[in-house]
């Protein structure tokens, strides 16, 4: 009796840790051309080699806390390159870095005294080569600047 009440102990315990919710997933703006499967190739990371052309941007933590920023494309390139990119971001600090020219959608995760989530309301366009595009990341909002 001992033994069994042990094994239903350990699989209600497995049960639940297995049944636990797994965290949401961010929230982003379908593509306006394409088909789902465009936009499930756009939630992989970026290829590290590249094709098309790539543009600069300042990602600015407007937050009391580090932002986990997930930008993603919202449609290939005409090279059919698309993905999403990850940074993490200390309060109030700036990144600067490099992406393939398209749209994008952003999301964060900010871990502050008060956590929240930020993100993007409007596409993040980012496609001219020669311009360094500032995006903003405040507590529930990210936005160019």
């Amino acid at each position: 009796m001992k033994n069994l009440l042990r094994s239903l102990a350990l699989l209600a315990l497995l049960g639940s840790a297995a049944c636990a919710p797994s965290p949401t997933p961010p929230p982003f703006l379908a593509p306006a051309i394409g088909t789902s499967e465009a936009a499930t190739i756009c939630m992989s990371p970026v290829s590290p080699s590249v094709q098309g052309d790539v543009v600069h941007a300042e990602l600015v933590n407007n937050t009391g806390g580090q932002a986990n920023l997930a930008l993603g494309m919202l449609m290939p390139n005409s090279l059919d390159e698309c993905g999403t990119y990850s940074y993490v971001i200390e309060a109030e600090q700036s990144l600067s870095v490099e992406v393939l020219a398209g749209c994008y959608w952003g999301y964060a995760w900010i871990d502050a005294a008060e956590a929240s989530t930020a993100q993007s309301a409007d596409p993040l366009c980012l496609t001219e080569p020669d311009q360094v595009f500032e995006i903003s990341i405040e507590t529930e909002a990210i936005q160019l600047d």
